[in-house]
Order: structure tokens, then sequence, then C-alpha cells
């Protein structure tokens, strides 16, 4: 909202700009106009600068809460009561079913994430994600800086995981 928002200002500015240019502004009205535009530029830049302020320190908070359920969750489950128990399956898992005496569910993305990091072992037998820079070692032109490609031996993927 706040990107549009300041993009059509921009977009104002080329306009004035414009309009002083073919003289359909005088240099007082192209002031005034601009000064104007700038201004409520500014006031949408310091909104989206707070409103990413505030995502991130959100995301901060949900990791840290995310952590710490999942570092404590055994001692945590043994202190609930039946309602607390209940809402923190609700929290941790989805698509649950019950067949017999059988309890059949899905662990949601945060969670699934971790139980497979904790199934492959140490932080050194995993990688995320495929390199980005898939070259081998050269040498740029006409410079003679040499430019390198991260590696790493890791064997296993984690989305290659069941």
């Amino acid at each position: 909202m706040y990107k549009n928002s300041l993009q059509s200002l921009e977009e104002k500015e080329d306009r004035i700009y414009d309009d002083h240019l073919k003289g359909v502004l005088d240099s007082d009205g192209y002031k005034r106009q601009f000064d104007r535009v700038r201004k409520e530029r500014d006031h949408y830049t310091n909104l989206l600068a707070e409103s990413d302020e505030l995502i991130s320190d959100k995301f901060y908070e949900t990791a840290d809460r995310l952590l710490e359920l999942t570092k404590h969750s055994k001692s945590l489950w043994k202190v609930m009561n039946e309602e607390e128990r209940s809402d923190l399956l609700k929290e941790v898992t989805s698509n649950r079913t019950l067949e017999g005496v059988s309890v059949g569910y899905t662990l949601r993305k945060p969670f699934e994430t971790l139980r497979k990091i904790k199934n492959l072992g140490t932080i050194d037998e995993w990688c995320a994600r495929e390199d980005l820079n898939l070259h081998v070692l050269s040498n740029t032109s006409p410079s003679s800086w040499p430019v390198y490609q991260f590696q790493h031996w890791r064997m296993h993927k984690i989305h290659d995981q069941n």
C-alpha cells in the first residue's frame, strides 16, 4: 500500500516538473507543488520504514517463541492442563486424524523443518539450498581479480529428506 503511494507520488513529481518545463507552472507554483508532494512522500517513506521495523520485530519475536517452544516442549507438556495441551497441538500440527487408537497428524511447516534438521544430525550434514553461483573459478576481464564460487561439501539437502 505504502509502496504504491510512493510510486504515485514520484509520478506526480515528474508531472509537476514537466508542467514547470512546459511553462504551465511558474517557479513559485512549481516549488509549492514540489514541496507539498515531497512532504507527502516523506510521510509515506516514514510509514513504510515504521511498518518494516514492526514486521521485523514481529518476525524475531515469533522466531524466538518458536525456538523456545521447541526447546522446552517436553517439559511444558508435563505441566500443561488438558486445554493447554490441546492448544499446543493445534499450534504445532495440522490435518489431525484418529483411526482406531492411532493418531495421525502433519507438523506445521516450521516444526516440520526443525524435525528434518534434527533427523539429519549436525548442521554440517545439511544445506537448505543449492549454490547460487554454479560456475568454475575464473578471472574477470580486464581486471585480474579472481571470482570465487562458494562451495560446501554437504551430502544432504533438507528438502530431499522425508
